[in-house]
């Protein structure tokens, strides 16, 4: 009897130890994983994957030329991405031309959601050289290192936590970085540097294409999109159809030595030439400095809708007749009309506080 008594009172001890330790998680190594979709982890419509701190994804390839995601892919599921995790030159089996075959149409360097799946990434996330195919060239797809798209009914979600670094991804389509879809977006404190499109959005491209409610971008804290470069459209972003919100008010986003082969050197509003969308965008307490639109209009930004921009910073403004930013001391430059800002077919900006 008393043996017993001693045997449990040793267990509730042990137990009382137990449960006042805080659990910690152990990190996880996924490298070299090769699936048709998701090299690493394939994510089912309603699962959640949750994956620790400090994990690693590295050389996984989607051998699949459909849908893609070198390392995840999310089926209509939650990806909850831990603090501290790094996704380095993850693949994607893809050509490097320029194709319309519908048998070529990957997307997602290192994480590809698609059917209104939800991306959520902790603070202090990098993503290293994600996209390009096993022959380190860019792959033929959107989203060199994240790619989320909707399920035609629903927004799809991304939010993209404090820290967190995109560096030296690139998609041979849309997206050097980031292709989100319909999508809720939510980008705080990034930092985008040596991204490469091949067509639109050296960095981002964000695109709306039914109709969903609620389709925005915002783009927030101390944000910083560096020395990126889309060989058509927006160095660093392109927002289509998408309403398009940068700067809080109180941190500085800033946009410096990006480069656009056509509009936008920094960011490029598309409405895709259709009359019946007006794109609404607004710019807080941003710097634009060393952008190019190399061979046509808009060095910081190429905009034929309603914009306002409030506390920016362009250099030293130069305006034409049409209100066109011909000029700044800033070294923004373009090969055709607006060396910081070009208003495109009815394009309008509104200035407030103070823009210089």
């Amino acid at each position: 009897m008393k043996k017993n008594l001693a045997k449990r009172m040793v267990i509730a001890a042990l137990l009382t130890t137990w449960m006042a330790c805080p659990y910690t998680a152990l990190a996880q190594d996924y490298e070299g994983g090769t699936n048709a979709n998701g090299g690493a982890k394939y994510v089912n419509k309603g699962e959640i994957f949750d994956v620790e701190e400090n994990s690693s994804f590295t050389h996984n390839q989607s051998t699949a030329q459909n849908y893609g995601g070198g390392a995840i892919y999310n089926d209509g599921g939650t990806v909850n991405i831990g603090n501290g995790t790094s996704f380095v030159e993850n693949y994607l089996n893809q050509p490097v031309i320029d194709t319309t075959d519908k048998d070529y149409r990957s997307a997602g360097g290192a994480i590809a959601s698609w059917n209104g799946g939800s991306v959520n990434i902790g603070n202090n996330v990098s993503f290293i050289n994600n996209g390009l195919n096993s022959n380190g060239q860019a792959a033929w797809a959107s989203g060199g290192a994240i790619y989320v798209d909707t399920d035609q009914v629903n927004l799809s979600q991304l939010t993209i936590g404090e820290g967190v670094s995109f560096t030296g991804n690139q998609a041979g389509s849309l997206g050097g970085a980031i292709y989100v879809g319909d999508s809720n977006t939510n980008i705080t404190s990034a930092t985008f540097n040596g991204n490469k499109a091949g067509t639109w959005g050296g960095a981002i491209f964000a695109g709306q294409y039914f109709g969903i409610s609620g389709n925005k971008i915002n783009i927030d804290g101390v944000t910083k999109f560096l020395n990126n470069e889309a060989g058509s459209y927006g160095g660093a972003i392109v927002s289509q159809y998408t309403n398009l919100n940068v700067g809080d008010g109180t941190n500085l986003v800033t946009f410096d030595n990006n480069k656009a082969g056509i509009d936008g050197g920094a960011i490029h509003i598309s409405t895709d030439s259709d009359p019946s969308y007006s794109a609404n965008s607004t710019i807080k307490n941003s710097i634009f400095t060393n952008n190019q639109a190399t061979t046509g209009s808009g060095g910081a930004i190429f905009n034929p809708g309603s914009m306002t921009i409030e506390n920016a910073s362009f250099g030293q403004l130069v305006l034409d007749d049409q209100k066109n930013i011909i000029g700044a001391q800033s070294g923004n430059i373009a090969g055709q009309n607006g060396g910081a800002i070009h208003n495109q077919d009815g394009g309008s900006v509104t200035f407030n506080g103070e823009n210089n």
